[in-house]
């Protein structure tokens, strides 16, 4: 269709759009603008509607030269929350913008230089959950108000004044607790606690007794019964990996197991999206060498080594897990700085090298990268399907990132794959990308066809294997794929397509309807796709 400008007019002197986010439902979109000479950003609401937008403000002009801090849709779509510095100089306050109607303050700070410095909205849409120095100046507590607006309610039990909650704290996917680290005991050693998102279960301690710097880091299973965190709880010399309740004080259990003298436990911990298992990484074994582990969240001392057995002095900095839970893809680096690319399962040592056939990857844009919600390797991308990992490497060509994809797990076969395809010389692949749903697309962006001019591109996930993969189980097969191909061709229709075959186990397309709309797109699309 026709190109629609969203953003409209723009304020005087404004050098344009800063960033922007489209709402969970899609037909809005919010954009900041950047602040002109001597003034302040601005935040705008635009219908993303197919018309001409006539953008709404909704900051409106910020005090002095204020900027948005941050901001973020409510997952319902109806709101837009902001972080700004918008009524008072320096004094950073959390708003909530309905789709109609004025902005409100939820923060309602006493006006003495205070600040919200951490906000989240509940995945239900229903409150806001921010950190500030709301009661007591640079005492740093948790708070939870309703999106519309009231008085906010502390979370984080009584004012003490040596107390201060870290920032990353965490809601429940089903929005009835909020879970946070506070040194509230002793000064500077964090312990881990929650209380429920609109207070009224009242403050609960999870982690029990711990020693040293205390919880460092912690994740929640996704149906939220559980959490899974880093501390110094048994001895003050190392940290070790612990799982309790998430709902009620009880005894935690050791995840990690025993750890070798001189070893340690990483801040490099993530849950499985099915919430069955944690996979971290440790100098368990080894006082030299950090390897991968995963252990049930539920089981004590079941932790099991799933990397390599660190040949040659390889260690292993970083990891993404399988959407399905069922596979881990993990970064490993010897110590003279080559990169190679293993996929395991979450639960036994079943290893894969991805970089093959040249071993190792020559250079790529890997590194360690957390966050509150999860852990993953930067630069890794793994297909929604959880069959394919996708990277960039320089394998090929000195300094010339391009974009290759590899099949994942037992069963893969062939090797990586550079599906960015022929690029200039002088030109490379970006480092962000995007995948379709359905897994069989990518986007990503480079200087392709002129140095210097990046420009977006799409392409098959394998690029173009799959086509041919009629009932998407991963395998090209001349007896199940090849033989309805041929079927198609002939003009066969309906289950005689598939009459006398046996699907796999992991084939995603069995039925007619599926089955009849992939073989149409194959044969009646100019570009097959």
């Amino acid at each position: 269709g026709p190109l629609v400008r969203l953003s409209g007019f723009l304020p005087a002197g404004s050098s344009g759009v800063n960033s922007f986010k489209v709402s969970p439902d899609g037909n809005w979109v919010a954009y900041v603008t950047a602040a002109p000479a001597s003034g302040s950003q601005q935040l705008f609401l635009a219908a993303n509607d197919g018309v001409a937008a006539t953008p709404v403000a909704v900051s409106g002009p910020l005090v002095g030269t204020g900027s948005i801090n941050d901001f973020e849709w409510s997952p319902n779509s109806l709101r837009i929350v902001f972080r700004a510095a918008r009524d008072v100089t320096g004094q950073i306050e959390v708003y909530s913008k309905p789709l109609v109607g004025a902005a409100i303050n939820l923060s309602t700070l006493p006006a003495n230089n205070r600040a919200v410095t951490a906000m989240q909205i509940s995945p239900d849409s229903s409150r806001v959950v921010f950190t500030a120095d709301r009661d007591a100046n640079d005492v740093s507590e948790l708070y939870s108000v309703l999106n519309t607006g009231g008085t906010p309610t502390k979370l984080s039990g009584a004012t003490i004044a040596t107390a201060s909650v870290d920032s990353n704290f965490l809601i429940t996917n089903n929005s009835a607790r909020v879970m946070f680290l506070v040194d509230r005991d002793t000064n500077g050693v964090f312990e881990l606690y929650s209380n429920s998102l609109d207070g009224s279960a009242g403050l609960i301690k999870l982690s029990g007794t711990v020693l040293g710097q205390g919880v460092s880091t912690f994740r929640v299973t996704p149906d939220g019964t559980r959490v899974v965190y880093r501390a110094t709880k048994d001895t003050a010399s190392f940290s070790e990996i612990y799982s309790a309740s998430a709902t009620a004080v009880g005894a935690s259990i050791k995840l990690s197991g025993a750890i070798i003298t001189g070893g340690d436990t990483t801040p490099r911990l993530n849950i499985t999206p099915d919430g069955q298992r944690v996979v971290f990484i440790a100098n368990k074994d080894s006082a030299t060498v950090l390897e991968l582990y995963s252990a049930p969240v539920n089981a004590a001392n079941a932790a099991v080594k799933i990397s390599d057995p660190a040949p040659g002095g390889f260690f292993t900095p970083a990891f993404a897990l399988c959407p399905n839970s069922t596979c881990v893809v993990y970064v490993s680096l010897t110590t003279l700085g080559a990169i190679k690319l293993t996929s395991t399962t979450t639960t036994a040592p079943v290893l894969i090298d991805i970089s093959a056939p040249v071993g190792v990857i020559v250079a790529s844009r890997f590194g360690a990268a957390s966050t509150t919600s999860s852990f993953v390797a930067s630069g890794i991308d793994i297909t929604p399907d959880s069959r394919r990992v996708l990277w960039t490497d320089t394998r090929n060509t000195p300094n010339k990132f391009e974009l290759f994809s590899a099949a994942i797990g037992a069963g893969s076969s062939g090797s990586p794959v550079a599906i960015s395809g022929l690029i200039v010389a002088g030109g490379y692949v970006q480092g962000a990308l995007a995948v379709s749903a359905d897994s069989t697309t990518i986007l990503f962006a480079a200087d392709k066809d002129t140095a210097s001019v990046i420009e977006l591109y799409a392409v098959a996930s394998d690029a173009g294997g799959s086509i041919l993969d009629i009932d998407g189980d991963g395998v090209v097969s001349p007896t199940t794929d090849g033989l309805m191909l041929t079927r198609w061709q002939l003009g066969i229709r309906g289950a005689a397509l598939f009459g006398g075959i046996t699907f796999s186990g992991t084939a995603t397309r069995t039925t007619v309807v599926a089955i009849e709309a992939h073989l149409r797109r194959l044969t009646e699309t100019g570009l097959a796709w």
